[in-house]
C-alpha cells in the first residue's frame, strides 16, 4: 500500500484568501448606527435590511446590542419573559419523568 501524502495549501489559494480578508468591508461606527437606527424604524424586516446593506442579520443583532450597551449600561432588555404565563422550560436532558 502507498501512503498518501497530502500536498500543503496551494499558493494561489492563499492568495485569493489574503485578497479577500484585505477587501472585507469595514464599517465605521455612522454606518452601524445608521443600519441599526434603520432596524429601529421597523419600515423593512431586518432580513430585508440585512440582505440590502451586505450583512449577516447576527451582525446587525450585535450591533443593536453594542448600540444598547453604549446607551444604558447593563443588560439589554428582554425579549421573552419569565413571567407572561408560559410554563417553566423543562431541562433538556433527558429524565424518566
Amino acid at each position: 500500500m502507498r501512503q498518501q501524502t497530502r500536498p500543503s495549501k496551494e499558493p494561489a489559494e492563499k492568495v485569493v484568501q489574503d485578497i479577500r480578508r484585505a477587501t472585507r468591508k469595514h464599517y465605521s461606527a455612522e454606518e452601524k448606527i445608521r443600519i441599526v437606527l434603520e432596524g429601529l424604524r421597523g419600515e423593512d424586516s431586518i432580513a430585508e435590511l440585512c440582505r440590502r446593506e451586505g450583512i449577516a442579520q447576527n451582525l446587525y443583532y450585535r450591533w443593536s446590542k453594542d448600540a444598547w450597551r453604549a446607551i444604558r449600561p447593563g443588560p439589554p432588555p428582554q425579549t421573552r419573559s419569565s413571567d407572561c404565563g408560559a410554563r417553566p422550560r423543562r431541562s433538556r436532558r433527558w429524565s424518566p419523568i
